[in-house]
């Protein structure tokens, strides 16, 4: 019994909510046809300097144009995008820029392939210095004295202390001091 009285209820409820609107929407057709309706005139006052005035409302229907697009005045153009707009983007900070290219060390010459091994003093030709070109059993003997060219080196001077020899690609001079080894 209970669930009827609920459901009467409801039917009761929608019967008045019906009525309600026919009502309204009735209301709303007279008063759109009925051209009595008067809208108060606005006092003839002047306005401030830059104010402009409202709209009156006349209750006649009007037309409002369509919104059209933007557009730019003729010749002028809109400059293009500083990066592209869609590109990914990560939340790392960008790289630094890369370091100042370094000038690259002069090249050097290698340092002396030879051994000291002895040297002949006296002779016909001067002091005479054994070097050994090279490590172990494949060691190659050498005998030169000052002013002899052996592969890319020329012997320049011999003294009591050591030798000097120029690197020729390079010219550059290194010493080999005796009782030393590279």
């Amino acid at each position: 019994m209970s669930r009827n009285k609920s459901s009467l209820g409801l039917w009761a409820a929608l019967a008045a909510t019906l009525a309600a609107t026919w009502y309204a929407a009735d209301m709303e057709s007279t008063e759109s046809s009925d051209e009595a309706l008067s809208v108060p005139e606005r006092a003839a006052r002047p306005l401030p300097t830059g104010v402009v005035p409202a709209p009156v409302m006349t209750g006649e229907p009007v037309a409002v144009a369509a919104p059209t697009a933007f557009s730019m005045p003729r010749g002028e153009r809109m400059a293009p995008p500083r990066e592209p707009l869609m590109a990914p983007r990560g939340w790392q900070p960008p790289a630094p820029p890369p370091p100042a290219a370094v000038a690259a060390p002069p090249p050097t010459a290698p340092p002396l392939p030879y051994r000291y091994l002895g040297r002949l003093e006296g002779g016909e030709g001067g002091t005479t210095v054994f070097l050994a070109e090279g490590v172990g059993p494949q060691a190659r003997p050498l005998a030169v004295r000052a002013g002899d060219r052996i592969s890319q080196y020329q012997v320049e001077e011999v003294s009591a202390r050591g030798m000097t020899l120029i690197y020729l690609p390079l010219n550059q001079k290194q010493q080999l001091l005796f009782g030393s080894t590279p």
